[in-house]
């Protein structure tokens, strides 16, 4: 039973394009001020090899289509969301990630000790 256990890979990494990884990166840098869809667009028309390729600080129009495409995927993936109101102006794209791999904090109690020497009990935090 355990041998077929093991076989089972419980956290599975979506597949990504070298657009959607570099977008996924770029959100991931942006941290909880998230980024605009225009933003996005321009990292990765900056990306092209193109003649349509631009700076990342020149807009085109196609910038947000552009853009909105690549995070709506990374959304269905589940590594990316839309929030209205953030710290920037009307709403950005924020990274979610794999929250599988971030550990779980744990309280800060002197020597792990709670009170009446007893171990501190599991998801209860001393005030």
């Amino acid at each position: 039973m355990t041998e077929q256990l093991a076989l089972l890979d419980v956290a599975v990494t979506p597949k990504l394009t070298h657009r959607q990884q570099a977008a996924l990166d770029a959100l991931a840098q942006a941290g909880a001020d998230g980024l605009e869809a225009s933003e996005v667009g321009a990292l990765l028309h900056e990306l092209k090899a193109d003649r349509w390729s631009h700076n990342r600080n020149d807009r085109c129009r196609f910038c947000p289509q552009t853009g909105n495409e690549v995070l709506k995927a990374l959304a269905a993936k589940g590594l990316a969301r839309y929030r209205r109101k953030t710290a920037r102006a009307p709403g950005a794209w924020l990274y979610t990630g794999n929250t599988a791999t971030i550990p779980e904090p744990q309280p800060e109690v002197e020597d792990g000790v709670w009170e009446h020497g007893k171990p501190v009990p599991y998801g209860i935090v001393p005030f």
